[in-house]
């Protein structure tokens, strides 16, 4: 499989990699994050924050693997100057700039950290805003940190309530300053 890579340099190819999602931040400071089969991260785009998770806070141009895992990854996420995966045990990792509470605590990460606030909580799915992280578990519940109403920063994350017993999560969506949620009864 040829893979284009599209980034605001040029335009660059990647031979053999087969991916099963892509995730980007289109902005200034546009970063981009691929997923592999294997559960191999690459990363490539700007990182003047440390958003491309490689240790160091160079640019790349060409999609790099990110080798700071543990195990392997299920699901990628872009915010604003920050990135987020989700391991296929369910643990979250963070990094990039983080000064608004979107990596709980890690600012400045230039490699992946695991969020302990989630400890013993699998996640299936993660998603990013501008500043802030939405992430569903197992479970049906969905938790939250980072930059929120009225610039309240979060740090740990905190589970959201519905306000109603026997909601099921559908589906949710992160946008600049602002989330979505589709839920039934």
């Amino acid at each position: 499989m040829t893979v284009y890579v599209l980034t605001n340099y040029d335009i660059n190819v990647v031979i053999g990699i087969a991916l099963v999602d892509i995730a980007h931040r289109e902005s200034n400071d546009s970063h981009a994050l691929a997923l592999t089969a294997q559960g191999q991260v690459y990363a490539w785009g700007r990182n003047q924050h440390g958003q491309l998770g490689l240790n160091h806070c160079r640019d790349s141009q060409t999609p790099v693997n990110i080798t700071r895992f543990t195990e392997p990854v299920s699901r990628i996420a872009c915010g604003q100057q920050f990135s987020a995966a989700v391991t296929i045990s369910g643990g979250v990792y963070m990094w990039g700039k983080g000064t608004r509470g979107q990596c709980c605590g890690h600012v400045g990460a230039v490699s992946p950290k695991f969020v302990t606030g989630l400890f013993g909580v699998e996640i299936v799915e993660i998603k990013c805003g501008f500043s802030f992280v939405m992430a569903l578990s197992r479970q049906g519940k969905i938790f939250t940190w980072g930059e929120g109403l009225f610039k309240k920063r979060q740090t740990k994350p905190t589970e959201v309530f519905f306000g109603a017993n026997g909601i099921t999560i559908q589906d949710f969506a992160c946008g600049y300053g602002h989330a979505a949620v589709s839920i039934s009864f």
